[in-house]
């Protein structure tokens, strides 16, 4: 699926019960006036290995391999290979090393689920808040029938919506101690930021208290932003390696 800020796949048998076909008209309507209200920048982690990789590379994933050229506000380049987040572990063992991940309490990660982040299982189960039936729920996505008798004893309960069974947290009562028993399951992978993004107001960069991001202000004003220098590398790319005329994006840059 195509999305306005990014594409993600999904089995082709959820489209039979879950979306509504809609006209030509009325998806393009609906497409623009996602697009105006997103953020004009958006955060996320990108993790690479870069330097020499060829004598490595067959210890790197092999799935989904992907090659990023970034370009960072200094305006240093960096050319490497993606590591996906869920196999940093497994790529560092084979590459004889390991790392260390930060221990949070139960409490903490109740408070990272309330604020939109996502809490990946080593499992690949995510648990994550919801609006279900106008109430904010945390799910359990990832977990089928095969768990449910296990779920229930730890205190999950299930709902069956649009012929799915869906497997939720209580929220008023034992919210962390039924955290606690799930997370026995299997232990924290790591915890996806979801809806912090930074926006751009009045030509100024306004960054989220979270994410602590230190910056001089002297230096950032004599540079270019980063939209602009990835811009400008763009065309100068495109005139360097193309035959065919640069052109101009009016409605959207994707990054």
């Amino acid at each position: 699926m195509t999305g306005q800020d990014g594409n993600e796949y999904m089995p082709k048998n959820r489209l039979a019960n879950n979306w509504t076909e809609l006209t030509p008209e009325n998806a393009e309507k609906l497409w623009n006036n996602a697009i105006t209200e997103l953020p004009e920048f958006r955060t996320s982690n990108l993790h690479l290995i870069g330097g020499t990789v060829l004598p490595v590379w067959d210890k790197l994933p092999t799935e989904n391999v992907r090659i990023y050229r970034v370009l960072t506000t200094d305006g240093d380049m960096l050319i490497g290979r993606v590591i996906p987040e869920e196999m940093i572990d497994a790529t560092l063992d084979k590459l004889g090393a390991t790392r260390e991940k930060p221990i949070l309490e139960t409490a903490d990660l109740i408070k990272h689920i309330k604020s939109g982040d996502t809490v990946h299982l080593d499992n690949d189960w995510k648990i994550m808040q919801r609006r279900v039936s106008n109430e904010q729920r945390i799910e359990i996505m990832g977990a089928d029938y095969l768990h449910s008798d296990m779920l229930t004893k730890k205190g999950v309960f299930t709902e069956r919506i649009g012929f799915n069974t869906r497997y939720f947290i209580p929220t008023e009562k034992d919210t962390a101690k039924i955290l606690d028993e799930v997370l026995k399951i299997s232990p924290v992978s790591r915890v996806e930021k979801g809806k912090e993004r930074t926006t751009a107001i009045n030509g100024r960069t306004e960054i989220k208290p979270s994410e602590r991001i230190a910056a001089k202000s002297d230096v950032a004003k004599e540079k270019p932003s980063m939209l602009e220098a990835i811009e400008r590398y763009a065309q100068k790319s495109k005139s360097t390696f193309s035959n065919t005329p640069t052109t101009t994006k009016q409605k959207e840059t994707a990054l």
